[in-house]
């Protein structure tokens, strides 16, 4: 079978680690998704509703943190039994097919789901792991300090809840993107089958002549 690849650029694309998956998908890519840019917007929304209606912010940093801590973890073997799915188990012929670069890209469309798949996992990773600080600074907070006279200035609340209003947003949507990304396999290998079938038809035709 033909291949683009030369023994120079298989391993110029040969790339690794947390490094190798920014340098796949893209910072620029990453920074204006989609689901970016909507979780900054509903983080932001939700801080001005707060202010409007005088919401108690901490109150409401606290209430997000316990909602993460309990649904983000079944919600990230979900993502990893998804990455799982995309890496494990696909038809060697697509694989060989998918591997090839893609149009304007050095990276193959097979690298691309996985980079994006990974990027998922690190991102809700990321945020359990947020959610988790954030509840034992609540902890410390509640146990150790409760006796010391501290004031809670607005602008670190403000950013507090932003942080974590961002991380759980994020985490939300992600689920629904992953979602998609698992749809869009099924019908990625649903049409190499299809194609292959043909492929094979219009062989036997050929070779009939």
């Amino acid at each position: 079978m033909e291949t683009k690849y030369t023994y120079e650029n298989i391993k110029d694309n040969f790339v690794v680690g947390l490094k190798g998956i920014f340098k796949i998908v893209g910072l620029k890519e990453i920074i204006f998704s989609v689901v970016n840019i909507l979780s900054i917007s509903l983080s932001i929304i939700i801080i001005i509703c707060s202010f409007i209606f005088e919401l108690d912010e901490y109150k409401l940093i606290v209430e997000i943190v316990g909602l993460m801590v309990n649904f983000l973890p079944s919600i990230l073997g979900f993502t990893i039994a998804g990455y799982t799915l995309v890496v494990g188990f696909i038809q060697s012929g697509m694989l060989s097919k998918i591997s090839e670069p893609i149009e304007d890209s050095k990276y193959s469309l097979y690298q691309n789901m996985s980079s994006n798949f990974a990027l998922n996992v690190i991102f809700q990773g990321f945020a359990l792991i947020f959610a988790f600080f954030v509840h034992f600074i609540i902890y410390f907070d509640n146990e150790i300090i409760s006796n010391i006279e501290i004031y809670y200035y607005d602008i670190i609340n403000k950013l507090g809840l932003f942080l974590i209003l961002y991380w759980f947003i994020i985490s939300l949507f992600l689920v629904i993107q992953i979602t998609i990304n698992i749809f869009n396999f099924s019908q990625l290998h649903h049409y190499f089958i299809n194609k292959e079938k043909l492929d094979k038809i219009n062989n036997l035709k050929k070779t009939k002549k």
